[in-house]
């Protein structure tokens, strides 16, 4: 069967397309009326006064912006130093400092000699209180004299790790008062081994094997 058995297929009478044109050709011919209209209004505008007022605001506005450089400029510099700082403190942080501000071992260097008695950091340098504690421990007790291979000799790791975290705590309330040189020469040498730069640094490498005569002198003195 044919699909027009079933569906009534709607017929339009020829007389109402014809209302639907004239109806769009009457909303054409208005809308071009108002086209028309907008560009004759559009060439009488004075593009010049606009161009003028566009000027004037470009003026003021680079004047505004001069007058708060120049007042923020003070403050700018403020806050560009203390990003600086921030940046060059970041680059001296590490995992464990990051745990404990106080940490020794496994500090660079360069942190340690700008701590204070106390912890705090100071513009001063000096020489890491952990080092220094130990190095005057060994002197006063005669570390030079007493055993030619001190520093290759093994101590009770306990008692190393021990004092080791009592310099991790708080390295200004250490007493080395009754330890072996032994336990403190092996505290020594564990605090250089955990350096993260090596004591004569990388940057000054090659300023210090030429200061030892280059490197078939310093090959020839590890031999």
């Amino acid at each position: 069967r044919k699909i027009t058995d079933t569906v009534a297929v709607p017929k339009y009478p020829s007389r109402e397309m014809s209302g639907f044109n004239a109806f769009l050709s009457n909303v054409t011919s208005k809308a071009q009326a108002v086209v028309a209209q907008v560009a004759e209004k559009a060439e009488k505008v004075d593009t010049s006064k606009i161009r003028e007022t566009a000027a004037r605001c470009k003026a003021s506005a680079n004047d505004a912006f001069s007058k708060a450089s120049e007042m923020a400029g003070p403050q700018f510099q403020a806050a560009s130093r203390k990003i600086t700082d921030t940046v060059g403190n970041l680059k001296h942080m590490n995992a464990k400092l990051a745990l404990n501000p106080y940490a020794c071992f496994g500090v660079p260097l360069e942190v340690l000699a700008h701590r204070g008695a106390n912890g705090e950091y100071q513009e001063e340098v000096r020489v890491p209180l952990v080092l220094e504690k130990l190095v005057a421990h060994l002197e006063l007790h005669g570390a030079a004299t007493a055993e030619p291979q001190l520093f290759l000799l093994s101590a009770p790791q306990a008692a190393v790790r021990s004092l080791c975290d009592a310099f991790d705590t708080d390295a200004a309330q250490v007493s080395l008062e009754g330890q072996s040189l032994h336990v403190v020469a092996a505290v020594l040498r564990q605090w250089l081994l955990e350096l993260p730069e090596p004591l004569l640094t990388f940057n000054l490498y090659e300023a210090f094997v030429d200061a030892a005569g280059g490197q078939d002198a310093v090959a020839a003195a590890a031999a």
